[in-house]
């Protein structure tokens, strides 16, 4: 019974009967799940220290420990609380339902077994799993992103309300606290806007259109949105544009959200009258680089720039403020469109940002 949509989870069969494991094992393989078995109570302990398995199928009768001891051992493995247990058993006793349930099983499926019954329970229970995970996935995403919010909106509205306090009675710090809170305001709204775009990605993909982009049109874009900035720091680009062709990507996304986010790093850390590289080329995907020629950015701190339960905000060359999130904002959509992000600090000198995006 061939599944055309090949399943991934693991499953461990627990049962010392030959001939149930046979007939599990094979039944299982054929829909394509990944399987292991143990023979007793004990190899199965051994095997779910090493590696949780997703689904377990626990038969009641076991020679060195009955499956309800085996239950409650296991629940006491890290990371067991969410693993579905089935008990497999050859007669169905109220009392023994009852007492399974109570150590923590989700399911009994009586010997003989019908295969079809049990893929069927099998599926559900594996479903209602990965359901469980992607909420919690959800949960701890939108308890970063809370945390993002809250960290800048407080540093902002903090350094506002210390300026206003020392502004009372100063008619010339009143003056200069209007400028500053209004630039306050505003990396504030930045911040709820960037939260705000995360959020949306999160629940739904879809949101950004994939479509053929021509990157070299996304790439001036990004380059004439930030002339303002270039020019005050008289920075240069040059460019080795190998390949210019289409890329899959949402075009505003790609150039306002990814290149512009990294474009504006590389400008923030460019000494002044430096200059920054832009490359491209193509194998199976078009490759992106954008490179600066600062001071470049410790090993140990490139991962950190792109998760956003860790804030890695620098000031520029010239003390220009910034989030701390420009680049995690960017990698959440660059690997939404199917693509990778990362970085890499060249013998040249400086940092380089590679982007990898798929093409038609």
């Amino acid at each position: 019974m061939q599944n055309i949509e090949k399943a991934e989870e693991t499953i461990l069969i627990v049962d010392d009967t030959p001939g149930n494991v046979q007939f599990l094992a094979a039944l299982l393989d054929d829909e394509g799940y990944h399987v292991r078995v143990a023979l007793t109570g004990s190899l199965a302990l051994r095997s779910v220290e090493k590696s949780l398995p997703d689904l377990i199928l626990l038969d009641i009768m076991m020679p060195d420990m009955d499956g309800f001891e085996i239950l409650s051992r296991l629940r006491g493995i890290p990371g067991m609380e969410e693993i579905p247990v089935i008990f497999l058993t050859a007669r169905i006793d109220r009392d023994d339902i009852v007492r399974g349930f109570e150590a923590g099983a989700v399911d009994y499926v009586q010997k003989p077994f019908h295969a079809l019954e049990l893929l069927a329970r099998i599926r559900t229970h594996l479903s209602l799993l990965n359901r469980d995970r992607t909420i919690q996935r959800l949960y701890r995403k939108q308890a970063d992103l809370l945390h993002l919010l809250t960290h800048d909106l407080s540093a902002s509205l903090s350094g506002m309300d210390s300026m206003a306090m020392l502004a009372e009675n100063d008619a010339d710090l009143a003056l200069e606290f209007t400028q500053i809170s209004r630039a306050g305001f505003s990396r504030c709204f930045d911040v709820i806007s960037i939260v705000r775009r995360l959020m949306e990605l999160e629940y739904d993909r879809s949101m950004l259109a994939l479509q053929e982009t021509p990157l070299d049109a996304a790439i001036e874009e990004a380059v004439e949105s930030l002339s303002c900035d270039l020019q005050k720091k008289q920075v240069s680009i040059e460019k080795d544009i190998q390949y210019d062709g289409i890329v899959r990507g949402e075009r505003v996304t790609l150039a306002q959200t990814v290149l512009r986010n990294v474009l504006h790093n590389a400008i923030k850390f460019s000494p002044r009258g430096g200059r920054i590289r832009i490359a491209s080329r193509v194998d199976e995907f078009a490759e992106i680089s954008i490179q600066d020629f600062g001071a470049g950015i410790p090993e140990g701190r490139r991962s950190a720039l792109f998760a956003i339960d860790r804030n890695i905000s620098s000031p520029g060359t010239e003390q220009e403020p910034g989030s701390g999130y420009g680049l995690v904002l960017a990698a959440r959509f660059t690997e939404a469109c199917g693509g990778q992000i990362w970085i890499e600090n060249p013998d040249t000198g400086g940092t380089i940002v590679h982007i990898r995006l798929q093409i038609p």
